[in-house]
């Protein structure tokens, strides 16, 4: 399996993206990255949006993992939020 990361623009709104894909090359679904930095340095606010898709699970021939973009692995939520959605593994 692999997460296949990459950005979306939807109008003026542009979200970063993971694909996830089974051994077998069929897709499982998308995540898109929820925090946005937003302080001293970070100017990502000024071109991404928060994501819709909340944090998910993603049910593999391996094992449920989740996946966590960028900022989102800083936020114990995210962490819990995929625990709780049955993921076995976070990446």
């Amino acid at each position: 399996m692999i997460p296949v990361s990459f950005f979306e623009q939807a109008g003026r709104n542009i979200t970063t993206r993971i694909a996830v894909f089974d051994a077998d090359g069929r897709a499982l679904g998308v995540y898109r990255k929820s925090h946005i930095p937003d302080g001293p340095g970070y100017q990502e606010k000024f071109f991404f949006k928060p994501g819709n898709t909340g944090f998910r699970a993603f049910a593999t021939r391996f094992g449920t993992i989740g996946v966590a973009i960028c900022w989102d692995q800083w936020f114990p939520e995210a962490a819990r939020a995929m625990t709780l959605a049955g993921a076995d593994v976070l990446f």
